[in-house]
């Protein structure tokens, strides 16, 4: 079995406005301290705010909005702006994407208002960082390159760092990696520059993912070390979480998964207590691809389906592809083919959405338009010294000069106006047969899906058929070997037999016979039902058979005991741990017609006899015969069973059952039928014959039962001497 891991590469700079010396004990004290209302305490809580996200988000929140109150109260626009920059941080690191983009479009127009370009370049920053999670990655390239663009006007070099770092992580998500490469390697160098710890362990993760996608494990599994040991010398929660993750995969890929689940099982410890939902999502995912591995189907399942349940709540595209892939292949493994074709449905859909020849076309493209952006701004300043010069030389000719360049632009704006007639009508036409190959495109993948799918429908349906067919002659086969219908009347004139199977076939039997002076009677319930519970009476029938034709009956008990040993025997059940622990619970009545004397032994299930009091009330006692706590098969307790007796008189109702009719569920409150409510109803019903008695409890079941599933089979066994 094989499950494609996929590395976290969501090492994302957010961008900062602060210098990082300053401690977060040594600002909280600051603001302790410092309580007037003025520029400079929002300038503080602002930066406490930025310092704890990474660590303590309920602070960052508490710091933000109290910094975003005193901006209203002094009017202070830019600490304002950056005061909902940071709620914008806390509801990111909560996942709550379209809060997160409220805010940082606010904190936008604010940092325009104010002409704060570093402010604007950081909001480009973190809306690049919201549309990369949530798998747009054209719109996520566009603000990255505005971000950059502004960095680089500024000369802000921590700016610029997170720039390359962000905009190398979108060619990786595209698979260039020499792109990728390139844009990682120049943040690192700025970061190096700059002995920026933080800086380097972010470049180092992912210098080290693009060892894992060159299938070098080792320098991957390095390169992740030397940024947890950075993350952990400066207490960077998010960082740890990041590397305990990418540590863990790697671990998965060189098969060893005792260290793979440490990292994944810390790193979900701590993702929990930030209350990041994303990257507690991924390390369940880590989790389920592992035990996926080890063939721990269930438990791989499980925290898949966890990690599937967070990444569709927050919209994280990526991680719900991943999930999928290991939804579909755990569920497959367990035999749930419905559900794991639905889940590969999802991982399919999903994965075309993610990594799609137009975003890559698109990415490419806004490379392109940066590149030539930044010419052209270039270009400009060198034009503008040049036309200062020239003016300065030409000075005296200055009135023809503006006589030709007002005919020179006149002429130049029709030519431009002509000439951007032109290019718009080329640009609608070529949108529009984008637009028309995209939509046959679509069409025929859409035809193509709907084929497989009916295939698979008509699989389904045909397989379905053919086991029902099957299932319903192993019920003719088991019916055969039932008593006949005739032969119990003759015995038993005043009798009935409530027999509900749980799936057509069923795992409880009854058995009738005359041996010489004896009436046998049992009941029967096998371990399952269905397909195993049928094997298992059919083998229970076949051996009582044989045990009454050759042995020769002179207790209950004895029957059951001989039971017991040919079915271990059978099964080949020897005690041992591991081995099959199939077996029966019965109620065996052996009643000697000769002297009307009823001898019975059971294995968990009792013998009930109703006869009528002498004092002509018409009332009955109930008298049980209690069975032993032994299960017929392999059991802890290996003793001869209880052998009991009772004198029966004519008029005597005798009962045996199963447990599908007290185990029941049902009722104005879903519970149990429970064995005191079958006492009552079977009390009620003796003034009636046995065929009536027979339609009330049928019809009781069901009225119980209502719309919920049939629990188990359903045998109830009366007869009257």
């Amino acid at each position: 079995m094989y499950v494609r891991f996929v590395l976290l590469t969501i090492c994302l700079l957010q961008g900062f406005s602060y210098a990082q010396n300053s401690t977060t004990d040594s600002l909280e004290r600051v603001i302790e301290e410092h309580q007037k209302i003025d520029t400079f305490r929002v300038n503080l809580l602002n930066r406490a705010a930025y310092k704890l996200f990474t660590s303590d988000l309920d602070k960052t929140y508490k710091y933000a909005s109290e910094a975003d109150s005193l901006s209203e109260i002094l009017g202070y626009t830019r600490g304002k702006a950056e005061s909902l920059r940071m709620k914008g941080f806390y509801y990111e690191e909560k996942s709550d994407f379209t809060k997160a983009l409220e805010h940082y479009d606010k904190s936008l127009e604010l940092f325009e208002e104010v002409n704060d370009k570093t402010g604007i370049a950081n909001c480009f920053n973190n809306k690049g960082i919201i549309y990369r999670v949530l798998g747009d990655s054209p719109r996520s390239m566009e603000f990255f390159q505005k971000a950059l663009l502004v960095y680089e006007e500024t000369g802000d070099k921590p700016g610029m760092g997170n720039g390359f770092n962000n905009i190398g992580i979108i060619f990786h998500d595209q698979g260039d990696l020499d792109k990728a490469l390139e844009y990682y390697k120049k943040s690192y160098k700025i970061a190096e520059e700059r002995h920026d710890t933080i800086g380097m362990s972010n470049s180092y993760i992912n210098i080290g993912i693009i060892y894992h996608d060159k299938e070098d494990y080792s320098n991957a599994l390095e390169y992740y070390k030397k940024s947890l040991k950075i993350a952990e010398g400066s207490g960077d929660l998010n960082n740890i979480i990041l590397n305990c993750i990418n540590t863990g995969l790697m671990y998965s890929l060189m098969k060893e998964y005792s260290s793979a689940i440490e990292y994944f099982t810390k790193g979900l410890g701590l993702s929990q207590r930030i209350g990041s939902k994303s990257l507690e999502a991924w390390n369940y995912y880590g989790l389920g691809s592992v035990l996926l591995e080890q063939k721990k189907l269930k438990l791989a399942h499980s925290y898949a389906q966890k990690a599937y349940s967070l990444a569709s709540e927050i919209g994280e595209v990526e991680l719900i592809v991943e999930a999928s892939e290991v939804l579909a292949k755990a569920s497959a493994s367990l035999g749930f083919y419905e559900q794991a074709y639905n889940y590969q449905i999802v991982f399919k859909q999903m994965s075309d959405s993610l990594k799609n020849e137009e975003n890559t076309r698109k990415s490419i493209g806004l490379e392109y338009e940066y590149k030539y952006l930044r010419d052209k701004e270039l270009a400009n300043l060198e034009q503008e010294k040049r036309e200062v010069l020239h003016k300065q030389e030409l000075e005296h000719q200055k009135k023809i000069r503006n006589l030709f360049l007002v005919g020179f632009v006149l002429v130049l704006l029709v030519l431009m106006l002509l000439y951007s007639n032109l290019v718009h009508k080329r640009k609608t036409n070529k949108i529009l047969s984008d637009q028309k190959d995209e939509i046959l495109m679509r069409n025929e993948e859409l035809q193509q899906l709907n084929e497989e799918i009916r295939t698979q429908k008509e699989h389904i349906e045909k397989s379905h058929d053919q086991i029902t067919q099957s299932i319903t002659y192993a019920q003719l086969i088991q019916n055969a070997v039932l008593p006949n219908h005739e032969i119990v009347s003759m015995l038993f004139p005043e009798h009935f037999i409530l027999y509900i199977p749980c799936e057509i076939i069923s795992g409880d039997f009854y058995f009738i016979k005359q041996v010489k002076q004896y009436t046998i009677i049992a009941a029967a319930d096998c371990t399952g039902h269905g397909v195993p519970g049928a094997f298992m009476s059919m083998l229970g029938i076949a051996l009582l058979n044989e045990i009454v034709r050759h042995t020769e009956i002179k207790t209950a008990s004895q029957v059951l005991t001989e039971l017991r040993d040919q079915l271990k025997r059978s099964l080949q059940q020897s005690g041992k741990v591991g081995e099959q622990s199939e077996g029966m619970d019965i109620a065996f009545c052996a009643i000697n017609i000769e002297n009307m004397m009823l001898s019975f032994a059971g294995a968990h299930n009792p013998c009930w006899i109703f006869r009528l009091k002498e004092d002509g009330s018409g009332e009955t006692d109930l008298i049980v015969l209690k069975a032993d706590r032994i299960t017929l098969g392999v059991s802890t307790i290996d003793k001869p069973f209880t052998e009991q007796t009772f004198p029966l008189k004519k008029g005597d109702s005798i009962y045996l059952f199963s447990d599908g009719f007290h185990t029941q569920f049902g009722g104005e409150r879903n519970e149990k039928f429970q064995m005191k409510r079958l006492q009552t109803m079977l009390r009620e019903v003796q003034g009636n014959d046995m065929q009536t008695q027979k339609s009330i409890i049928q019809e009781t079941f069901y009225e119980w039962k209502g719309e919920n599933t049939q629990t188990d089979d359903v045998l109830v066994v009366g007869f009257r001497i």
